[in-house]
């Protein structure tokens, strides 16, 4: 491998930002949100617990189907996508409590779409990668990814922790769109998108998550 790896690569900083950006405002939305419930509704543990599960339920529940579908989509729009999504989500929150609307019930919708579009962004990252390195730099560029999202993890409660504190729940969550903008950004000017690719023998994406299930299972 040459000296420097997956860094040479063009694209690959981008996506490495963007991957790590958008980790580090999941980490503030996964604080803020159970916050808002509790401070905000009276939310109870378990109710606050829902909340904060959200995002490994919708991997349970979508993580299979999304990959199938992003093997036929352009990554690159998918990724620009779902942080477009995530923003919306995210300020419909400050707005509706503005205009006195801001219920629990909305609080669990906007943790289930923000659960769901971090699957196909997360996924939609992962599958990026081989078409910014070489064979011998998945390994590095995986690695890179992995640490850059650890560090986000680590540094992402204690940053929601003060944005909370100092702003509350709703304008921490602007904060946590404001990264997924610095997401799409970022991932906007990535090399354009590769040929979609499609597994042979494979119609349809059931077909195609039933096949990947099966190859975990066994």
């Amino acid at each position: 491998m040459q000296r420097g790896g997956a860094w040479r690569r063009l694209g690959f900083p981008r996506l490495w930002g963007a991957s790590t950006v958008w980790a580090l405002g999941a980490e503030v939305t996964e604080l803020a949100l159970p916050t808002l419930a509790i401070l905000g509704f009276g939310a109870s543990p378990a109710q606050a617990g829902i909340l904060i599960a959200a995002p490994w339920l919708a991997f349970l529940v979508v993580g299979l189907p999304a990959g199938a579908l992003v093997d036929r989509l352009p990554r690159r729009r998918v990724m620009v996508f779902a942080d477009l999504g995530r923003i919306a989500a995210l300020v419909s929150i400050p707005a509706a409590f503005a205009l006195g609307r801001l219920s629990l019930p909305w609080l669990y919708a906007v943790a289930a779409i923000t659960g769901v579009l971090g699957v196909f962004s997360h996924v939609a990252y992962r599958s990026c990668l081989p078409a910014l390195v070489t064979r011998n730099e998945l390994l590095d560029g995986n690695a890179k990814l992995t640490l850059g999202e650890g560090a986000a993890k680590v540094a992402g409660p204690s940053l929601a922790g003060i944005l909370i504190q100092g702003v509350g729940g709703s304008i921490a969550l602007l904060a946590s769109a404001g990264s997924s903008l610095v997401s799409a950004l970022l991932v906007s000017r990535l090399p354009k998108d590769q040929p979609v690719w499609r597994p042979p023998g494979v119609e349809s994406v059931a077909g195609a998550a039933r096949e990947g299930l099966a190859f975990v299972l066994g």
